[in-house]
């Protein structure tokens, strides 16, 4: 059994208000779906659901980094596998961290074209393993992920007069 299903397991036998679904990706641990009734189960299962997303993601570009490492030097490696964490983790927590704020949210669906998105990112991962390309992808996702990064930061730096509002 994975970490992953022992986790899922975990979590239901301490009776939390949130289940491991078949709807969601091997790497979506827990989905707070079944609590929507409950305000409170909800904000927590959505907290640790975000949580396990970005120790997920943590690990599977630690996996890729020392995938990466065969035959290869390791401090290379080592920049290039930090890089694509600190990206990968930066860009979720700069869209989490606008909306906390009440900020208006950045061209999510154009952003996500650039691949810098964690659905982007596990594609890139996907195809990366499929390709036998480990630091390929390293270098994808830590561009990708740089490159959404900055664009989120430079939308939210607009001042408010110029942020386009969506057709109702």
């Amino acid at each position: 059994m994975t970490s992953v299903g022992v986790d899922g397991c975990a979590l239901r036998l301490a009776n939390w208000p949130l289940a491991p679904s078949d709807t969601h990706p091997p790497t979506q641990v827990a989905s707070y779906r079944p609590t929507r009734r409950q305000q409170s189960g909800q904000l927590r299962g959505a907290l640790l659901d975000g949580v396990l997303d970005r120790v997920g993601d943590g690990a599977i570009l630690a996996g890729l980094g020392l995938w990466a490492l065969d035959g290869r030097a390791a401090e290379g490696v080592l920049v290039l596998t930090v890089a694509a964490t600190t990206g990968a983790l930066l860009s979720m927590a700069s869209k989490d961290r606008a909306a906390a704020l009440g900020l208006p949210p950045a061209p999510e669906r154009a952003l996500g074209w650039l691949l810098g998105g964690r659905d982007g990112r596990l594609l890139l991962v996907a195809v990366g393993a499929l390709l036998g390309a480990p630091l390929a992808t390293l270098a994808a996702v830590t561009a990708t992920s740089t490159v959404s990064l900055g664009l989120r930061v430079a939308f939210l730096r607009r001042p408010p007069a110029t942020y386009r509002q969506d057709p109702q």
